[in-house]
């Protein structure tokens, strides 16, 4: 599968920071399985490109639910409250997708 990443995320998994990626848990997305491969591209610069294995898959019903486990600092927010983490993410999703699909943190190993 693939995907794209902002800069900070494509540097916080490649680095090692970030352990899990946050989606909806939609029809694409609600495919995957533990052993699959996801191919992250930047979206600064798509030439740039990591490889990595899905090796846990947690759902929840919202980004608060899933920021109230060790999930939050494991997916980049380490800094961050669960409110603010959540004012984060809709920036990117809106609460009724949210509310539609669910969530999905996906937790990931480099590939060598």
């Amino acid at each position: 599968m693939e995907m794209k990443l902002g800069k900070i995320p494509f540097e916080q998994i490649k680095n090692g920071t970030k352990t899990v990626e946050l989606r909806l848990n939609d029809k694409k997305r609600s495919s995957l399985k533990i052993g699959d491969i996801i191919n992250f591209s930047c979206v600064c610069d798509e030439s740039l490109k990591i490889s990595t294995e899905v090796v846990a898959l947690h759902k929840y019903s919202s980004f608060e639910e899933l920021f109230k486990t060790p999930l939050l600092e494991k997916s980049g927010f380490a800094e961050y409250s669960v409110k603010s983490a959540v004012e984060c993410m809709r920036s990117y999703y809106t609460l009724e997708d949210e509310k539609r699909y669910g969530v999905l943190g996906i937790e990931l190993r480099l590939k060598p």
